[in-house]
């Protein structure tokens, strides 16, 4: 495999975590703690700039024991990155043997990973019946750009990379777009591993408007379904994208801007129900909302965000009744950027 060395856990043992989160300075860690805040400490150093002032966007992998992330170095793109949870380096076999901060996917002069919102990554396991790639196998899914389709232009794509088997170069990548003028942000995998979700404009992200969310079904010959967001409310400048399903039904969650929206989309595809979760206490505090995640029962959501006061917090929020959200908690984690949660491993 095509390792990257640098510096590995920041732990004696791997804990049991809920959260990985990023830390929103320049030079970025990857920490990890609790539900409640509690046993915060750091996961890794990342390798360079942190991926932007709110760090790079970590994914657990869907058994708990990994985060990856896209990472840069010397304000130059390093690439997809993979660390393990316990510290240690990955044993002999494995793609990143002999790692503890592993380069799965390094960028080139003409490919970058990252999109026009950040750098997020979402990553999943297919189920058995999945036709289109290999079933039964652990991918990631990431934005990308570069010079794609035609020389010295640049377009966006979204690719998948195998966790177990990776693409040593981007014509080897999944590309699950794969369509010329397009500018994509956010990436979400569904809770069954079918299919995976990206916010799209069509053309240059800045032009206005709210866009559609895109979803792309991994197992059926990549086909896609545009779900439409309205312009009123109009979601500005979309930050993570997250998809949960509570009792029984699939919801989208997507941030932009000072809010963080719940998107029902299965009721009505083409008019899709929108509904702004973060409670009044809320509202005026935040100045930006950097993250949203569901918690893995879709029952409460964690949203990281800077405050008018320029300092940055965290809140748990239930969102068993959509119109009627209500903070729990606020963690005590340290400088929080974008973040991920995961069930807690059984101890």
């Amino acid at each position: 495999g095509d390792g990257g060395g640098g510096d590995g856990g920041g732990g004696d043992t791997p804990g049991n975590p809920a959260f990985v989160y990023s830390t929103k300075t320049s030079n970025s860690f990857l920490r990890v703690m609790d539900e409640d805040g509690s046993n915060d400490r750091v996961l890794s150093k990342t390798l360079g700039s942190g991926g932007g002032v709110f760090g790079p966007s970590p994914s657990w992998s869907p058994d708990g024991t990994e985060v990856a992330f896209s990472d840069r170095k010397f304000r130059k793109p390093s690439g997809l990155v993979v660390t393990p949870l316990d510290g240690s380096p990955y044993p002999a076999g494995d793609p990143c043997s002999g790692e503890t901060l592993c380069i799965l996917f390094r960028n080139t002069d003409d490919f970058e990973t990252g999109g026009v919102g950040g750098d997020p990554v979402a990553w999943g396991s297919t189920p058995p019946s999945c036709n289109s790639v290999s079933s039964e196998e652990d991918f990631i899914a990431f934005l990308g750009h570069g010079f794609i389709h035609s020389p010295g232009v640049d377009d966006y794509g979204l690719f998948l990379i195998s966790r177990e088997n990776p693409a040593s170069s981007p014509s080897a990548l999944i590309n699950l777009t794969n369509q010329p003028n397009e500018s994509l942000s956010g990436v979400a995998w569904s809770p069954d591993g079918r299919s995976v979700a990206t916010v799209a404009f069509s053309g240059d992200f800045g032009a206005g408007g709210s866009g559609s969310i895109a979803i792309i079904n991994v197992c059926d010959g990549f086909t896609r379904t545009a779900i439409t967001l309205p312009d009123q409310p109009l979601i500005q400048g979309v930050g993570s994208l997250d998809w949960g399903n509570q009792y029984g039904q699939d919801y989208l969650l997507v941030t932009g801007g000072d809010g963080v929206w719940v998107v029902d989309y299965v009721s009505d595809p083409s008019s899709p129900a929108l509904y702004q979760i973060l409670p009044d206490n809320l509202h005026g505090e935040i100045f930006d909302s950097i993250s949203a995640v569901w918690s893995p029962d879709s029952t409460q959501v964690a949203v990281s965000y800077r405050l008018l006061s320029g300092d940055s917090g965290m809140s748990i929020i239930d969102v068993t009744d959509f119109e009627n959200p209500l903070e729990l908690i606020r963690p005590n984690a340290s400088e929080p950027g974008r973040i991920d949660w995961k069930e807690p491993a059984v101890p």
